[in-house]
């Protein structure tokens, strides 16, 4: 599987969450309200080539582009995020609706999600693979954009549905 992607070393905010950029080409600490910090970096793929996520078939043949890997310590458990640009989601013109959207989701978790995390040797108690059908911050609010959120635990080589 190859991808075009280019990494980005730009300053993060301050938080609890840390960007992913295999390989490791930009490392910074990110203080996490006082507690340890996580290694960060950042995975971006670059948008209108055939990348990875592209051509990942998923259930629905919806286009989908991941567009980060975010990493995170929450309440003692590590999390890794997937997110996932997907336009036909949107409420307004949009041809997959939250059902199949969360169909996709879980092959995502399944096909995508679980090798990344073991090829990059990355630590994940959760899953979290979101879906937006317009470019959003993570952290902010974007009420003008339709997203969806999956949880998943990975188990035995498979993700397991978790309540978000």
């Amino acid at each position: 599987m190859t991808a075009a992607h280019r990494p980005i070393c730009a300053d993060l905010p301050a938080g609890s969450w840390a960007r992913h950029t295999p390989p490791l080409l930009c490392s910074k600490k990110i203080p996490a309200g006082g507690s340890k910090a996580l290694l960060t970096a950042a995975l971006t793929l670059a948008l209108g080539t055939a990348t990875a996520a592209q051509a990942h078939d998923v259930p629905s043949g919806q286009p989908v582009t991941l567009t980060e890997v975010l990493t995170e310590d929450l309440h003692g458990q590590a999390y890794v995020r997937f997110r996932f640009l997907t336009p036909a989601i949107a409420r307004d013109g949009g041809s997959v609706d939250a059902e199949t959207a969360e169909t996709d989701g879980f092959s995502l978790c399944e096909t995508m999600a679980l090798p990344y995390i073991k090829e990059y040797d990355l630590e994940a108690d959760q899953i979290v693979v979101s879906f937006s059908d317009i470019p959003t911050t993570f952290g902010e609010t974007s009420p003008e954009a339709t997203q969806f959120f999956y949880q998943f635990r990975p188990e035995n080589g498979t993700c397991i549905w978790e309540l978000f």
